[in-house]
């Protein structure tokens, strides 16, 4: 391919990101002006579906923390002919998002959201351009999986399953909440299905300053995960050497 031709396609397919992101801000922009009472499942596929590439405007301030106390970058999305700065999720993600440890909050007409989205829900999107993904290779916590009855294996999660810059974000928030030396593991769980992933904290509740703050934190971890994760916390001798620092230098 000579020079030319090889300008010719980066501009072509440029210009084609470009029509697809004022597409995007079109269908946000319609699927904003639906009541609330009508939005369904569908809805917010469709929602989900065109937030990435759309042409969205900053809001001021930029950051404001969300109803879920946690922190949101706010964008809006605009009128089609109103002239405006344009940013896009997708660049957002992988420029400042995953690094500060933001999720993003879309409105239009109203103060309030059209949707939000949790850091879990971006740092899916980093990892598979869509927000959430029906994988079902994950299990679910129940009571006696550590009684014996289960083949466990445990390992430091990979860069594919927990991002580096995640596991400090996670780790600022546990710090944040007294706990010091926060530990993980992926575990590989034989079941009749196969192979079942799930994430595992050395979190106790005499960590924290009750029980109820413990179960605060340890639910508000989901946050920071895609929505298919499932984890639970245990005590760190359960592992042992199978427990890795969450992050490390």
């Amino acid at each position: 391919m000579n020079l030319k031709r090889l300008f010719s396609f980066k501009s072509k397919e440029k210009q084609e990101k470009i029509d697809r992101g004022i597409a995007a801000s079109i269908q946000l922009k319609a699927l904003s002006r639906i009541p609330l009472s009508n939005r369904d499942l569908d809805w917010d596929r469709a929602f989900m579906k065109n937030t990435g590439e759309a042409h969205l405007a900053c809001k001021v301030p930029q950051i404001q923390d969300g109803a879920d106390g946690f922190p949101y970058f706010q964008l809006e999305i605009p009128d089609v002919e109103t002239p405006f700065q344009a940013y896009t999720v997708e660049k957002l993600i992988e420029d400042h998002l995953l690094k500060d440890g933001l999720g993003v909050s879309v409105t239009s007409y109203d103060e309030k959201p059209d949707r939000t989205y949790s850091y879990g829900e971006l740092l899916n999107y980093h990892y598979r351009k869509t927000f959430r993904s029906n994988q079902k290779n994950w299990i679910k916590p129940s009571p006696d999986q550590f009684d014996g009855g289960y083949e466990i294996l445990g390992g430091n999660p990979s860069e594919k399953i927990l991002h580096p810059l995640a596991r400090k974000v996670i780790l600022a928030y546990l710090v944040k909440n007294k706990v010091h030396f926060p530990k993980i593991s992926l575990l590989n769980i034989k079941t009749s299905d196969g192979l079942m992933n799930q994430l595992v904290f050395n979190l106790v509740p005499t960590q924290f300053i009750d029980e109820k703050h413990f179960q605060a934190v340890l639910s508000s971890l989901a946050w920071f995960l895609p929505v298919h994760y499932t984890y639970t916390s245990i005590p760190e001798h359960y592992l042992g050497d199978l427990f890795f620092d969450l992050y490390t230098t």
